[in-house]
């Protein structure tokens, strides 16, 4: 916007609030003592977004102009059973723009977030290797792995393992299509950087893919692993 005395302020990806706050410390650096600024917003403008690849409902959305990538991530209802939380991409012309979703999920982190523009296509990949998480972690449950993750990785995602654990002998069962299972025990008390590791998509490392007794197939070919405490 346009304020007389001041020149152009820009507005885009701020709310009401920190437009406000913005524009009273522009105000009171002119010598004006005791501002009070209140912005209203007349009318709404729109951008068409596009989201296309795994996602729960593909499609080209209206969203309001101060729209973020979350946001779009939340009108087609995130990533489907077979697409990747941690492989988002927000495409803009030539700019790419990738995300790992767990960041917001799991640790609260959002500066992945961004503005979007019209005409941008966000794409969500196929999902990755995923193991299946259960026993004495905090948070048990089936996560996607990237690759070179591995052990340490894996527990850190599912907030740690409990104190009624016995992390001394974590049993890891490993299991790829076409050949027997492999069975490992790890002491996660260790030293875990030479645990086994996550290598990419298809590749059936012998990673723990859970703390527990449950299995997980994801139904395209990837090794799965299973680990007990």
């Amino acid at each position: 916007m346009v304020l007389p005395g001041f020149g152009e302020l820009v507005a885009a990806g701020m709310t009401l609030e920190q437009f406000e706050q913005n524009v009273q410390e522009i105000v009171a650096r002119q010598s004006f003592q005791d501002v009070q600024v209140v912005a209203m917003v007349r009318s709404l403008e729109t951008i068409q977004v596009t989201i296309v690849g795994q996602a729960y409902r593909p499609g080209t959305y209206a969203m309001g102009a101060a729209a973020t990538l979350f946001n779009a991530l939340y009108f087609a209802g995130g990533p489907s059973e077979e697409g990747s939380f941690r492989r988002i991409t927000l495409k803009r012309g030539e700019e790419r723009y990738t995300i790992d979703f767990y960041r917001y999920l799991l640790e609260g982190d959002g500066s992945a977030d961004r503005t979007l523009q019209d005409g941008d296509l966000i794409y969500i990949e196929p999902r990755g290797a995923t193991v299946t998480l259960s026993g004495e972690v905090t948070r048990p449950g089936i996560y996607e792995l990237l690759p070179g993750e591995g052990l340490a990785d894996l527990i850190r995602m599912a907030g740690g393992l409990r104190s009624t654990g016995f992390a001394k002998s974590v049993q890891i069962e490993s299991v790829r299509e076409g050949s027997e299972p492999v069975l490992l025990n790890v002491d996660a008390t260790a030293d875990l950087s030479e645990a086994p590791p996550a290598s990419g998509r298809g590749s059936g490392d012998r990673l723990p893919d859970r703390l527990g007794a449950d299995e997980h197939r994801s139904g395209d070919g990837l090794g799965q692993t299973a680990a007990r405490l």
